[in-house]
């Protein structure tokens, strides 16, 4: 199965599990992880956005941004 299609099915699952427990209007902020592992050229081209923050522990990319926004 394609990463896209996987990806999509797990933000439908959590989308499921938030209704439930009645928590879809929260504020959320995605962090998708190891951009390291990407090739060069797609992990340049990621740029952070209202909802999601791009990170990887191991070039220390995003980390600064991902702490200032979890703590607004």
């Amino acid at each position: 199965m394609p990463a896209s299609r996987l990806s999509a099915e797990q933000d439908a699952q959590v989308e499921i599990v938030l209704k439930e427990l009645e928590a879809e209007k929260k504020p959320r902020l995605r962090r998708d992880e190891q951009v390291d592992l990407l090739d060069v050229e797609v992990a340049e081209s990621l740029r952070d956005d209202a909802k999601t923050v791009y990170v990887s522990a191991v070039e220390g990319r995003g980390l600064d941004h991902l702490l200032a926004r979890s703590t607004k």
